[in-house]
């Protein structure tokens, strides 16, 4: 059964006395009515009637799930009592109204507390992240960087701005259901207009639509549609070919180990001026900037003898060269623990990639001596470093090689290509050690493939040679450069050999056999040219 209500406001007006015209709420009724009496009273005649921009439906039906909502006119509540009741005739049970009463926003604030924790990979790391600053451009709460950013996008100071902005994507509070394709097509343009590429837009796209099927898919709120199915994302080629080229790889190579120095001598200086900071009587007596002063002074004074007599770990050429033997990713490589590495099965196990699957890839000599010359606990991990500093080492790296467009990936990239290029591997081998989930991305790399693919076709077609034969004859191919006399003075005696034991047998020698073929072939092919 369902019931319709109209909740909204009386209006009491009076012809041409606007400012007689007062509004009261649905529940202050007998107001209205007093208000109506006090104007005819003093002779006015006014009029008074109810709006319909908040009707209440409620539907309870034995057997199904209670149903109840606003709608914003008369129409579109009926509208909806209609649809409910055909759907029901028909067995089903869609309850549209509890997705009317949920905004996007709150939606994507449930996803941040319940899913994001617990089921995405590196939450903790990126994810949350993401969420969060997807969630200040939907509310308009934007945390100082934003605002900076705002301010520099507007060209004015940021303490101009006011303290409440408005968000930068409203639409994510509207109403569940009344969220459309083109409101959510609407965030590309405006993304990209902030200087954001379109692959990194297409992945915020990814973060969006994630909300919306769990909340579909998973807490159960219907909607006729999901809206993310009919959004044009934006296209982009993304993929990158960057190689080595020419001397590259050993500048490179030289830069590291430049930088490993460098590591090396700042944290030996770091520890040795800490280690004079709590021997010095006077230090802590001294100011901040006194304290600054003298740490600057002793790492001048002991920067020479330290650099002479300092250990140094070659993390970062380690690094290089473990990146160019495995084609790692950079998570892979820097997450491995020491127990992770079994150098009697020449072999790395990743417990955790990106796509969620353990893999383990097997490491080459090279790769193997590199490690041995790393420090090594099984507790530990084999690179302890963070990723801004392998940012950064990584910059001044290029930086001190002259190497310009070079990425961390693109070792991941050159790694494989080398173990295609061997052409002893196929693609199926090339997904088990590059750990892509879809064998289809790795159809970049096929014509590296390609000098195996032709030694097997020569080795099937080889075995399976056709020879040139008419009527079980074998033809002189066009390399045999025998003319017809010469093959007419071959002496047969010559073939012969002298009381064969196949002779006594009955059976003719092959040799003469197969210049009698010969014969007859050319000799037939003679009479038809004459």
């Amino acid at each position: 059964m369902a019931s319709i209500d109209n909740r909204s406001n009386y209006i009491v007006t009076v012809r041409n006395r606007d400012d007689l015209t007062r509004t009261f709420p649905y529940s202050k009724r007998s107001d209205a009515a007093a208000y109506f009496s006090e104007l005819t009273g003093q002779g006015f005649k006014p009029q008074v009637q109810q709006l319909e921009d908040k009707i209440l439906v409620r539907m309870r039906d034995k057997g199904w799930e209670p149903q109840a909502g606003r709608f914003d006119s008369l129409e579109k509540a009926e509208q909806f009592v209609r649809t409910v009741e055909l759907e029901r005739a028909q067995g089903l049970d869609n309850n549209y109204l509890r997705a009317r009463g949920v905004t996007f926003v709150e939606l994507l604030e449930r996803y941040m507390r319940e899913e994001g924790p617990t089921r995405l990979k590196g939450w903790e790391e990126v994810g949350k992240y993401r969420y969060a600053k997807l969630w200040r451009g939907g509310t308009g709460e934007f945390n100082a960087h934003d605002r900076k950013g705002i301010a520099a996008k507007l060209g004015v100071p940021v303490d101009a701005l006011p303290a409440t902005l408005q968000p930068d994507y409203p639409w994510m509070q509207k109403p569940f259901t009344a969220v459309t394709t083109v409101d959510i097509e609407s965030y590309i343009p405006e993304r990209i207009e902030d200087g954001v590429v379109p692959s990194t837009v297409d992945r915020e796209l990814d973060l969006i639509s994630a909300v919306f099927s769990v909340a579909i898919n998973v807490w159960g709120y219907e909607v006729k549609k999901n809206p993310m199915s009919n959004v044009r994302r934006p296209k982009y080629f993304n993929e990158r070919d960057r190689r080595f080229v020419g001397d590259e790889e050993s500048r490179l190579l030289a830069a590291a180990q430049a930088e490993d120095r460098r590591r090396c001598i700042e944290l030996a200086l770091d520890a040795l001026v800490e280690q004079l900071s709590n021997v010095d009587g006077e230090y802590s007596m001294l100011s901040a900037t006194q304290k600054k002063r003298r740490r600057l002074q002793w790492r001048q004074q002991f920067a020479k003898q330290v650099a002479q007599e300092c250990d140094i770990v070659p993390l970062m050429e380690v690094f290089v060269i473990f990146q160019l033997g495995t084609a790692a990713r950079r998570g892979e490589a820097m997450n491995m623990l020491g127990e992770h590495l079994d150098f009697d099965k020449c072999a790395a196990y990743f417990p955790m990639t990106k796509n969620g699957r353990p893999r383990t890839v097997p490491l080459s000599t090279r790769v193997r001596d590199a490690l041995e010359r790393l420090p090594r606990s099984d507790e530990e991990r084999v690179f302890p470093m963070t990723c801004d500093y392998l940012k950064n080492a990584w910059q001044r790296m290029l930086a001190t090689a002259g190497i310009e467009d070079l990425h961390l990936h693109d070792l991941r990239h050159e790694a494989i290509s080398r173990i295609a290029e061997t052409g002893k591997f196929s693609l199926v081998d090339l997904q088990s050690i590059s750990g892509h989930l879809d064998v289809r991305m790795l159809l970049r790399y096929s014509h590296l493939c390609s000098k195996k693919l032709a030694n097997r076709l020569d080795e099937a077609l080889a075995e399976n040679e056709v020879r040139d034969t008419h009527r079980g004859r074998i033809r002189l191919g066009k390399d045999a450069n025998l003319s017809m006399r010469e093959v007419l003075d071959i002496s047969l005696e010559e073939a012969v050999v002298t009381t064969p034991p196949d002779m006594s047998l009955g059976r003719v020698p092959p040799s003469v056999a197969n210049v009698a073929q010969v014969v007859a072939v050319d000799s037939a092919a003679r009479r038809r040219i004459a």
